[in-house]
């Protein structure tokens, strides 16, 4: 019932107001006068009839929460709306019936009833996102899944508030949602509510759901496991040959191992040779012992970052021992040289002299330990000189170049090119003497050229066909300018100079001739 009434005598009566919106009755007592109690009462009956009416079409409303969900996804196609009735009197009217009412008192009750459209805010979630010490804009926005009328709202068409805040969530105006600056790892939710921007009073409400994850851990600075090679390893050099790590690096520090592991890795490949000789300690640190056989010896290890076991690196270590002690030199010597050369000077320092060479290609020109280089064949050879000794029996083995970088060439000989065209064309503009700028062959010169009249043009010392030469210009007692030249002509010359013979004297020699000039 929505409709009860007290009245005298024990008047009671509970009704449902018709869908005609009223209700009518006849007190049958016999004094039916008195004061009447008349509550309208707003509860599930009420609903009920408002449901009916709906169902009319004379009006569209909201169904109650406990048969429909109002933020199901899916809803009817027609027209979302509903009325909200309230009443604008008094809930209760108190009536006093009379003998002079001899028809009807009427009690009427107010009414304001307004129709709305349903609006629908819907949850949002988002996440992982990463907190920061700086604003996250737009993680997302809680617009695009609300909806007014079934039609998706915009800005402009609500009015949003934050219902339930959160400290490190912050709710913009365009319904956009930023994560603020050193949010905690967690899940943030904050309360919204939009309302209807033309009626205030239809509106609803969402929860927002991000969850806020760490940055993540910067990357581990990288280890770097370089190559190792000890080569040449034999007497003198046996035992501590190096460390693995003191090339190696984490990032730009030298590895040591406060900062990295060290392990050496069983090999599994067949082809690779090692031996027992030949040891590793946890330090890095490599030993080969004098009792290794000659060869290359091959080992891998890795280093890990202490601080991120999965931040490591391979390297190689190769070994090279060589056999019996053997060290290698190398010299050379020229095959045109008689001066004899003590290959004692040539070992390393410290080398006993307890040694013996031997001439391993059977040269015939070593005597002891001097070498006579003169005549030998082109061509490496090979001289070895052995020490004896119980602890290191070693070999040093000299690796000799025979060459011909000391061969004196002959001397050219003088000849004199008796013609010239000085025009300036780059193609035999002065006078040319072959190999007369030899001065170790010709160590001295001098040149005098006449005309037909035997007027000296030209005279000079040590002419050398560059700096030093006839290009046609008068150097004499002339009447041409020394601009425009000798003129076209023949010439004479007279060449004088010094050679030496076998036995490196001073020879003087003597030519001369005639010279065409032309232009």
């Amino acid at each position: 019932p929505n409709i009860i009434i007290d009245g005298p005598n024990g008047y009671h009566s509970e009704v449902i107001i018709g869908i005609q919106g009223f209700w009518r009755d006849r007190p049958e007592q016999a004094n039916p006068y008195g004061e009447y109690n008349i509550k309208l009462v707003r509860e599930a009956n009420l609903d009920a009839v408002a449901a009916a009416l709906g169902e009319t079409g004379l009006v569209k409303v909201l169904p109650n929460s406990s048969s429909t969900d109002k933020k199901a996804t899916s809803k009817p196609a027609k027209l979302q709306m509903h009325t909200v009735c309230q009443t604008t009197s008094q809930s209760g009217i108190i009536v006093n019936v009379t003998p002079e009412d001899l028809v009807h008192l009427d009690a009427d009750f107010g009414v304001n009833c307004k129709e709305f459209k349903d609006i629908v805010a819907n949850d949002d979630n988002t996440g992982p996102v990463i907190g920061t010490d700086h604003i996250t804009k737009n993680v997302l926005n809680v617009l695009p899944n609300d909806t007014l009328e079934g039609v998706v709202v915009t800005a402009s068409d609500v009015i949003i508030t934050t219902v339930t805040p959160n400290e490190f969530l912050q709710l913009n105006s365009d319904g956009s949602v930023d994560v603020l600056p050193n949010a905690p790892v967690g899940t943030l939710t904050l309360v919204y509510q939009i309302c209807e921007a033309d009626a205030t009073s239809n509106c609803d409400t969402a929860t927002v759901t991000i969850v806020v994850v760490a940055p993540p851990a910067a990357p581990p600075t990288p280890v770097d496991a370089v190559d190792d090679t000890y080569s040449n390893i034999g007497c003198n050099t046996f035992g501590l040959v190096g460390n693995v790590l003191s090339n190696d690096f984490k990032g730009i520090t030298r590895a040591n191992l406060e900062l990295v592991t060290f392990t050496l890795l069983t090999g599994s490949n067949n082809n690779v040779k090692t031996d027992p000789n030949i040891t590793f300690d946890a330090l890095g640190n490599v030993n080969v012992s004098s009792l290794t056989p000659a060869g290359t010896y091959t080992y891998s290890y890795r280093i890990c970052d202490k601080l991120s076991s999965e931040n490591c690196d391979t390297a190689t270590v190769t070994i090279i021992v060589l056999p019996n002690g053997v060290t290698n030199i190398a010299s050379q010597a020229c095959n045109d040289d008689s001066t004899l050369l003590n290959l004692a000077s040539l070992l390393p320092e410290g080398t006993p002299t307890t040694g013996t060479w031997v001439d391993t290609n059977n040269t015939n020109a070593l005597q002891g330990s001097t070498l006579n280089a003169l005549g030998l064949a082109l061509g490496t050879y090979i001289f070895e000189y052995r020490i004896k000794d119980d602890k290191c029996p070693r070999t040093i083995a000299l690796n000799m170049e025979i060459n011909d970088d000391c061969k004196v060439l002959p001397c050219g000989n003088i000849v004199v090119h008796n013609a010239f065209s000085p025009n300036g064309d780059g193609k035999n503009d002065v006078f040319v003497i072959d190999s007369i700028d030899d001065l170790t062959c010709y160590p001295g010169n001098t040149v005098e050229i006449y005309n037909r009249w035997g007027i000296l043009v030209f005279e000079t010392t040590n002419y050398n066909n560059e700096t030093n030469a006839f290009d046609g210009t008068s150097r004499g007692r002339t009447t041409v300018k020394k601009s425009e030249g000798l003129p076209t002509g023949t010439y004479f010359y007279i060449l004088n100079y010094k050679s030496l013979n076998g036995n490196n004297e001073v020879q003087n020699n003597k030519k001369d001739g005639y010279l065409y000039l032309s232009k």
